[in-house]
């Protein structure tokens, strides 16, 4: 994973990644959370009809999940340690919930 940005904008720092092979590894995303959504009703936290998961979507084991668990806990650290060298990153603690609507959004 190559970092491609680091901005330092109103004192925020904001980091973009560029991911390899990121089109086909998006698709696997999408591929994962439409079967996800078939095979769990999810939970309701959105009144725009969309679908959350129920729980941590870092639990599962969908190989394309767990890469992207594994590139996001990197990028955290990552970004963090730039920030702050004195951070301990066995502190941190980091969720996936997956939301679909008429696009598919995953947030960490």
């Amino acid at each position: 994973m190559e970092q491609t940005r680091y901005i330092t904008a109103f004192s925020t720092p904001i980091f973009r990644f560029k991911l390899p092979q990121a089109a086909q590894f998006n698709q696997e995303l999408l591929d994962e959370a439409h079967r996800l959504r078939e095979d769990d009703k999810g939970v309701s936290k959105s009144n725009r009809g969309g679908w959350h998961s129920t729980g941590n979507l870092y639990d599962e084991t969908a190989p394309c999940i767990q890469r992207l668990k594994e590139m996001s806990q990197t990028a955290v650290i990552d970004s963090t340690r730039k920030v702050n060298s004195n951070a301990d990153p066995k502190s941190f603690g980091i969720k996936l919930f997956g939301l679909t609507g008429p696009k598919l959004h995953i947030w960490a």
